[in-house]
């Protein structure tokens, strides 16, 4: 489904970003791809494409993903094409969460753009509230998932639910690790994804980093 939001939208993603989608499907991108041979098309810094081939990934799916950059390098609406594959999975529960609301709102609001509009996917949706100054962000769509964006300000609304994925929205706004390991238990249930896209501002993203990379 996440290929399809691109193939309509003529989205291509950068190396970095196709690298931990690819991550969390459990595959690697690796050589290019011959004539005719499938893979991963991914636009390079010089507005080039290539096409990569893939390959099983050891370890299986990345459950824990950071994607860390200087502002305006594409994390929002990389992130907000990743979380579409969600709309096509039932009952989906997803949660956007932020210092406060309207830091989640970039990531929302190409959500709702890609997923809804006639140049996206034109789903239709049940309920639709993107105000963040009320403290009301969310998107239910006909197959029961749900998109909901979450305040780390009234974080006590983010006990006890079983989520498939969390997007910590500029994370290196949030006061470190516990953002994560005080609610990982909700995505046990479901297998769930915990993804962070955010600019590396603060030291312990660097630790997040580096726990990522084995050190």
């Amino acid at each position: 489904f996440r290929q399809e939001v691109c193939n309509r939208l003529e989205l291509f993603p950068f190396l970095h970003q196709a690298e931990w989608w690819a991550a969390t499907d459990g595959v690697e991108l690796g050589s290019p791809a011959k004539p005719g041979q499938p893979g991963v098309t991914v636009r390079l810094a010089d507005e080039s494409f290539l096409t990569l081939t893939t390959h099983p990934r050891p370890e299986g799916r990345a459950r824990v993903v950071a994607d860390l950059g200087a502002f305006k390098i594409g994390k929002s609406w990389g992130a907000a094409v990743w979380l579409c594959g969600f709309a096509a999975v039932p009952s989906a529960r997803v949660q956007l969460v932020g210092l406060e609301y309207d830091v989640c709102e970039p990531e929302f609001n190409y959500l709702c753009e890609y997923l809804l509009s006639s140049t996206g996917m034109g789903i239709k949706y049940d309920t639709l509230q993107n105000r963040p100054r009320d403290g009301r962000m969310w998107l239910d769509l006909p197959n029961g998932a749900r998109f909901e964006a979450k305040s780390w300000e009234r974080k006590d609304t983010l006990k006890g639910k079983e989520v498939d994925a969390y997007l910590y929205a500029e994370a290196y706004m949030l006061p470190g690790l516990d953002c994560y390991t005080s609610f990982s238990q909700n995505l046990r249930a479901r297998d769930g994804f915990a993804v962070f896209p955010t600019t590396p501002d603060r030291p312990w993203v660097k630790v997040l980093h580096n726990m990522g990379h084995g050190h």
